[in-house]
């Protein structure tokens, strides 16, 4: 797993994001770096989180909406915007996201049982709140893989 920190409690590297005024964070070591957001190619048959692909130096990388992932309504791209190029175990992908902000260390706990939801990792305390930690591991279930891994063969047959 991408778990911020060996143990809750202990100071985590987190690069922290923003999804409408949420704020949102991936442990560093998940993340390769931050790019502007590009026009992106639809990837039919792809579960809903996947908006779709782009072409990144030759390699087609999937682009995944956080905000679908957590029931938030979808915004139109725009220049504004980031991807987050992330390590989801052996696979890369791109994590559509408002804002990125900044590179902080903090403790953090695990989310209360009765508010945790898949691939929510844990919380941490900013001087100016919150911020939500998330588990890209956890971010897809199994078979919604192979259902990108089909898709994403389609695409390149197609290429």
């Amino acid at each position: 797993m991408n778990a911020p920190g060996p143990h809750p409690n202990d100071p985590a590297v987190l690069l922290t994001f923003r999804l409408g005024e949420e704020r949102h964070a991936l442990a560093i070591e998940a993340v390769e770096r931050a790019i502007p957001a590009a026009a992106i190619t639809p990837l039919p048959a792809a579960p809903r989180p996947v908006l779709g692909l782009i072409d990144l130096a030759g390699e087609l990388v999937p682009v995944l909406s956080v905000r679908r992932r957590l029931g938030l309504a979808d915004l139109p791209l725009s220049p504004d915007h980031h991807f987050l190029l992330a390590h989801m175990g052996r696979r890369r992908v791109l994590l559509a996201v408002d804002e990125v902000q900044a590179v902080v260390e903090r403790a953090w706990v695990p989310p209360p049982e009765d508010v945790g939801f898949a691939g929510l990792r844990g919380v941490a305390r900013l001087d100016d709140g919150l911020v939500l930690i998330h588990d890209l591991e956890a971010f897809f279930a199994p078979g919604e893989w192979r259902a990108v891994d089909d898709a994403l063969a389609n695409a390149r047959g197609a290429a």
